[in-house]
């Protein structure tokens, strides 16, 4: 695998801005976020709505703009924002989720699918995607990449897809 830096570092919200933050540091890139980037996520109908115009810019632009063609750029999104079957039925007859704008249902050779939803419990997967060529709207390729963590972060969370992460025993934690 290539160590190149990315083509850009895009964040959506105050916290994914935070997430992003070391890796644009480590590659000595600026990170690029909508205005609504600075702001803490409110889960309601309102800020769902200003996000959902966030995602269809974001995805217009990368795939129209040639800056971007055989390029790779790096998506930090609020999970929500990803992949949600409740967001999509809340904005039905719309196209709001990175799932639905990327034509992801569409990709061929995923056994069992595209997942339609994000767990909430998720925070060290990768969804790669792959174009073949410039025009293509729908990816040739996706995989879901689990990330583990080394030391000094080998204590952070990693747990499997939509497995709720793991408790320290006797903790109390539920």
């Amino acid at each position: 695998m290539k160590n190149d830096p990315p083509a850009a570092i895009l964040a959506m919200t105050l916290h994914t801005v935070e997430t992003a933050r070391p890796i644009a540091r480590a590659w000595n890139m600026a990170l690029t976020a909508p205005p609504i980037g600075y702001v803490p996520i409110r889960n309601n109908r309102y800020f769902n709505a200003k996000l959902n115009v966030v995602n269809r810019e974001v995805v217009r632009d990368l795939m129209e703009n040639p800056r971007w063609h055989g390029r790779t750029v790096v998506m930090v999104w609020e999970h929500f924002h990803i992949a949600s079957a409740a967001l999509e039925a809340e904005f039905a007859g719309e196209e709001v989720t990175l799932r639905q704008l990327l034509h992801l249902d569409r990709v061929k050779g995923v056994p069992g699918g595209v997942p339609r939803t994000w767990p909430d419990s998720n925070y060290n997967f990768f969804w790669i995607l792959t174009y073949d060529r410039p025009q293509d709207t729908v990816p040739s390729q996706f995989k879901v990449i689990r990330q583990y963590f080394a030391e000094p972060f080998a204590n952070l969370p990693s747990n499997g897809w939509g497995r709720p992460e793991p408790r320290p025993a006797g903790s109390g934690c539920s």
